[in-house]
């Protein structure tokens, strides 16, 4: 019983060294967010001190202390080089602290053969969207081609199996909206559940009353919440404003057909 006891001992007090070492950041700015599952799994094969070196850059960059962040970044790259998710974060340091042309660089390194490598398909979606928004501010078609392609791959399966195709935006409001249905993808997926998902598509919603996309989901949301009363207006609504012929007005159809079966 006393070995037992011991070894109770030591497991505690390694629990309460990885708590320590290992912190779990909570809030995060817009285009940073905490290490995902995946950062920290691929981080665990390259060297130990690459794991404390990201999140120290995630705090400076919080701080907003650009220079520190990028010097952070840089350290985990050298010892991680085809780290996507840390290369990604340091692009986005780089364009928010002026450094336009190295982050476009560093966005079409990411980006230019089509989407990015089994690392970066890993990542959240909405991660992606500061690299759309620098693509859209530089006027480059094939950098947003390229990460449009990236963020349709992520978020497929959308939820209720939506068709989800997104265009080039012609708006920041456009990627915000974009961001917000991703967001909500992740939610739905996730343990934060239906009614986060609703909240972040009304807020798309929002930025662009008129994409039709929005209340489909919003629709189908409705419907598996036992709400079909609401359910088949928001059905309706889609419907005014989706295209004759289009995939999404179809799969509107199917599941409204499915709502009155």
């Amino acid at each position: 019983m006393k070995r037992i006891l011991q070894g109770l001992a030591v497991l505690t007090a390694l629990g309460l060294v990885a708590a320590v070492l290992f912190p779990v950041f909570a809030k995060a700015r817009e285009g940073s967010t905490r290490l995902s599952p995946e950062q920290r799994l691929s981080l665990q094969e390259s060297e130990p001190s690459s794991r404390v070196l990201a999140q120290r850059a995630f705090r400076a960059e919080r701080q907003e202390e650009w220079a520190e962040a990028e010097r952070l970044y840089r350290q985990v790259l050298e010892t991680a080089p085809n780290h996507e998710p840390t290369r990604l974060d340091l692009a986005r340091v780089l364009e928010v602290s002026g450094k336009t042309e190295e982050a476009l660089a560093a966005y079409r390194a990411i980006y230019g053969s089509g989407g990015g490598t089994r690392d970066t398909q890993s990542e959240a979606p909405w991660r992606t969207i500061p690299a759309l928004k620098a693509a859209r501010a530089a006027d480059d078609e094939d950098l947003q081609k390229s990460v449009l392609a990236a963020i349709t791959r992520r978020a497929t399966p959308m939820i209720g199996d939506a068709p989800f195709a997104p265009g080039i935006p012609t708006s920041d409001q456009e990627i915000d909206a974009l961001r917000q249905i991703l967001l909500a993808r992740e939610f739905f997926t996730g343990s934060s559940g239906v009614s986060a998902a609703a909240a972040a598509l009304t807020e798309a919603q929002k930025l662009t009353p008129n994409d039709p996309l929005l209340p489909a989901l919003l629709a189908w949301l409705a419907r598996e919440t036992g709400r079909p009363a609401e359910a088949d207006l928001l059905w309706d609504q889609a419907l005014r404003l989706s295209t004759e012929g289009s995939p999404l007005r179809r799969w509107i159809r199917e599941q409204r057909a499915k709502l009155k079966a």
